[in-house]
């Protein structure tokens, strides 16, 4: 069975999501192990470890092939994700917080010399636009007369 089938099983089989968050886990577990007693199995801790303990004892297979097949449908702890949520958190206070300097320097510079500033935009802009000139006649060049006559004569 492909694991598009098997999960499209298990979610016909889980029933209603809201039941509990293992109920996935053991619907999986029942399909791929139907001699497991599901009883025995919901007495279980509910964790990946003490699930994947259960039914490699009952079934005799490795650990590894039974806890892939209970991870894969566990819900995910959220206590896992606490350690990269506040790593993710310092990076964006310190982001916000370069940003934030950056914005009240720019704002200092033009509260502390407007003409020199503004001076100093016009000339980037027309140096800009000088540049973009150039740019666009170089790329639309017409051939002068001497291009043609020479191009005529093979020269």
């Amino acid at each position: 069975m492909s694991n598009k089938q098997s999960n499209a099983a298990v979610a016909h089989q889980s029933g209603d999501a809201s039941q509990s968050p293992w109920a996935d886990v053991y619907a999986a577990v029942g399909l791929r192990w139907p001699q497991i007693d599901q009883g025995d199995l919901r007495q279980c801790e509910q964790s990946v470890a003490a699930i994947t303990g259960f039914v490699s004892q009952q079934v005799g297979e490795s650990r590894e092939e039974v806890e892939s097949a209970v991870s894969e449908f566990a819900p995910v702890d959220p206590g896992m994700l606490d350690p990269l949520t506040d790593r993710l958190k310092g990076f964006s206070d310190n982001v916000a917080e370069s940003a934030h300097s950056a914005v009240e320097r720019v704002q200092y510079e033009i509260d502390e010399s407007p003409v020199k500033l503004s001076l100093g935009a016009m000339a980037f802009g027309f140096a800009l636009g000088v540049l973009a000139t150039t740019a666009y006649v170089r790329a639309h060049q017409e051939a002068t007369a001497w291009d043609r006559v020479r191009g005529r004569f093979g020269a």
